[in-house]
Parts: C-alpha cells; structure tokens; sequence
C-alpha cells in the first residue's frame, strides 16, 4: 500500500497483537493504539496515522496491488486500473475481459477471478471504501503515444535516476514496463548486476541497451 512509516517490523507487531487482521483494519488504527507498539512514541504514532490518512487517495492500482492477489504485481495493477475505472467494474468482470488486456494471461485472469468469486474480498473493497479509500482510477491515457506498444523490461541497477523514474518516463510516452522478458519485449534496460532477465533477452534476440543508451533514446522521444 505505499504507506511511510509501515515497514515488516511495525506490520509484524500489528498481526502479532492482533490489531490488524485485514486491510481495511489498518484505517481503523489511532494514535492512542500505536503507542501499545515497541519503539513507538507519540511522535512516531501520528506521523504513521498520517501516513495512513494520506494513502486513502493513493493512485488505484496501488491499492490492487497491495490487495495481495496471486500474479498480480506493478505491471499487471496499472494495466487493470487503465481498463476499469472503479473496484465494481472490476470485480464483475469476466475472464474474457481480463484476457482482452495485453498483459494479462490466462493464469492472471484465473486468479483475478478467483479473487473476486470470494464474498469476504468484496465484503473488504467495500469496507475500504466505507473508510474513505479512493477506489477509482486516476490513471489518463498517456499524453504522448510515441511509444504505444513498446513493452521494455528494466533489470540491473541504475545510476543516474531509480527504476521508477525510468518507468514513468516510459509510461509517460505510451510505454509499458513489463517484469519478466518475452518474444513481445523490445527493450531491455540494463544495468550492472542485471542477471537471468539479460540472459533471456539475449537467448530471444531482444535489443539491449545499457542506461547510457536508454538515456539518448529518451532524449530523443523528448525532441519528437
């Protein structure tokens, strides 16, 4: 859920009290309850009270993402939030609905599904909404489409801006990062310490460019 302040730790002391048991327990908290926390102080219990107040606007596809649904990381919440603006259109969806996505597969949309046949997942978005949470998407169509169809694959370190820079800049062009490489991968980023994801790319043919190069490539989308 992209909260501040919620790290492993502060989640595990959460569970372990048994004061969060689902998602939608975590807008429920107040100062007064964190303080029962190791290591919290009054201080630290309202900077992370607030940070919970401000994920409630959070962008869509980070609250599908953190709803934990299997196969369904980064990539595949931004192209669901691009194609049903709200969690109702979402969860009446069919499994052709979902295939229909270029980028969600056959094993993604099973899962989806199962999700969403499930009373006490829909009984959750609902109970999230009760709590303020913004469950519509916000995400526009990119204002350029420069790079409509282009899926490019970032693995390795980058130096000069992180992964997700690099991943809204080519979003912001039209587009798509992808976390696993495949004949449909035209661009793979990489930098020191990429791995099995270089590998692959090379076994399939897939052009390779290393940050320097992705870097005149975006100076060149900012010229067209």
């Amino acid at each position: 859920m992209d909260i501040d302040s919620l790290g492993e730790a502060v989640v595990s002391q959460l569970v372990e009290l048994k004061m969060v048991t689902n998602l939608d327990d975590l807008y429920r908290l107040n100062a007064s309850e964190l303080l029962k926390l190791e290591g919290f102080a009054e201080k630290s219990a309202n900077n992370l009270v607030e940070s919970i107040r401000k994920s409630r606007t959070q962008d869509f596809w980070r609250v599908l993402c953190g709803l934990g649904i299997k196969h369904i990381g980064t990539s595949a919440s931004k192209d669901l939030a691009r194609h049903f603006s709200n969690w109702r259109e979402l969860s009446s969806a069919t499994k052709e609905d979902f295939i229909s996505i270029d980028g969600i597969g056959e094993i993604m949309a099973d899962s989806l599904m199962d999700f969403f046949s499930l009373e006490e997942n829909l009984s959750l978005l609902q109970a999230l909404e009760d709590l303020g949470v913004v469950l519509v998407s916000n995400i526009k169509d990119s204002a350029s489409s420069l790079l409509s169809g282009q899926i490019f694959v970032l693995t390795g370190s980058l130096e000069k801006f992180s992964r997700q820079d690099a991943t809204a800049q080519i979003e912001k062009f039209g587009g798509k990062v992808s976390s696993s490489v495949s004949k449909k991968t035209n661009y793979v980023v990489a930098g020191p310490g990429a791995g099995s994801k270089l590998s692959k790319a090379e076994k399939l043919g897939v052009q390779i460019l290393d940050e320097a190069e992705f870097l005149t490539l975006m100076d060149s989308w900012k010229n067209n």
